[in-house]
């Protein structure tokens, strides 16, 4: 990239990068580019500020303390796997208690559903506001080990978990005291 500084007004610097020039001048004046997509940047500045807030505070703001969805859970000696996936556009997750043996799909992949019977425990619920309400039914200090898996399958694949489910469970773990791996 081609950068140098040609002769310039006094007080003005104009720098000129692979053929663009941009023309730098004091603040109360503004910046103006010059270019193929030549635009205002101060006229833009404050709106395209606005809208990054705006999108940042919602997608990383603090999650209200959720709510619990049922009756509260008896600890875990080890603890709990949280099962999410992708399915027609809408996020999926599952509870289950923690064990020394791995899951089968036809354990976690399910309708909505919460049983706690002689099989054991078992909840499957659709968003990230059922997700804090399922969260906030387990004790505090509960460990949770979140698992993010591609779907549709026939055997559990990991992949990576999306950052607004990643960011929205740690900030409910954290307001409710779980501990989030």
């Amino acid at each position: 990239m081609a950068l140098h500084r040609p002769a310039a007004e006094p007080g003005k610097v104009i720098w000129e990068m692979s053929g663009t020039l941009a023309r730098v001048a004091p603040a109360h004046e503004g910046v103006t580019c010059h270019g193929p997509r030549s635009f205002d940047v101060i006229r833009f500045a404050p709106l395209l500020l606005g809208v990054l807030c705006a999108v940042g505070c919602h997608a990383r703001g603090p999650v209200a303390v959720p709510s619990p969805a049922g009756a509260l859970l008896s600890p875990n000696m080890k603890g709990w796997e949280l099962y999410t996936w992708q399915d027609a556009g809408q996020t999926w997750f599952t509870l289950l208690p923690g064990t020394n043996r791995g899951k089968t799909a036809a354990e976690v992949f399910s309708n909505p559903r919460d049983t706690n019977g002689p099989d054991g425990i078992a909840i499957t619920v659709a968003g990230l506001d059922a997700l804090g309400g399922v969260l906030a039914r387990l004790p505090a200090g509960e460990t949770v080990t979140i698992l993010a898996l591609r779907y549709p399958a026939t055997e559990l694949e990991r992949v990576a978990t999306p950052d607004a489910v990643e960011g929205y469970a740690r900030s409910a773990a954290a307001q409710l005291g779980l501990v989030l791996q």
